[in-house]
């Protein structure tokens, strides 16, 4: 069965299921790509603060990072002292997936926004970061 798109309804559905497909296509959960791309971006960092900036449950980051383990994409080491935080960190297989997958994720943000004129994508641009600051100051 096929997903299909109604104007103006789910729309974050809609991206966040092709998103999926993608990710599918490489042998990536969303979540498994959103870890790598932040470590990709931001460097290694602690599970807490993956958790944080991908915006998932506690629970289901440790899980999604040892399949990435099992997978050789990336790398746990715990934190002396505190053995309890554990730090992760990309390996070149996982740095070498991430930059696979990055250029067709980009392609097809780029194809579904397309839609959009160059002067909408900036007023959408202007409004999800006034919203995303909204809520921040909550």
């Amino acid at each position: 069965m096929s997903y299909k798109w109604c104007p103006g309804k789910n729309t974050a559905k809609y991206l966040q299921h092709q998103v999926s497909l993608l990710c599918s296509r490489y042998d990536l959960t969303q979540t498994q790509f959103a870890i790598l791309e932040i470590l990709n971006t931001k460097g290694e960092l602690l599970v807490g603060e993956i958790q944080k900036l991908i915006l998932s449950t506690p629970g289901n980051v440790p899980y999604v990072i040892n399949n990435l383990i099992k997978k050789g994409y990336v790398t746990k080491a715990n934190e002396e002292p505190d053995k309890s935080r554990s730090r992760i960190s990309l390996t070149s297989l996982g740095k070498q997936k991430i930059l696979e997958i990055l250029p067709a994720h980009d392609d097809l943000l780029t194809e579904k926004f397309g839609v959009l004129s160059e002067t909408e994508k900036k007023e959408l641009l202007k409004l999800i970061l006034s919203f995303r600051d909204g809520l921040e100051e909550k």
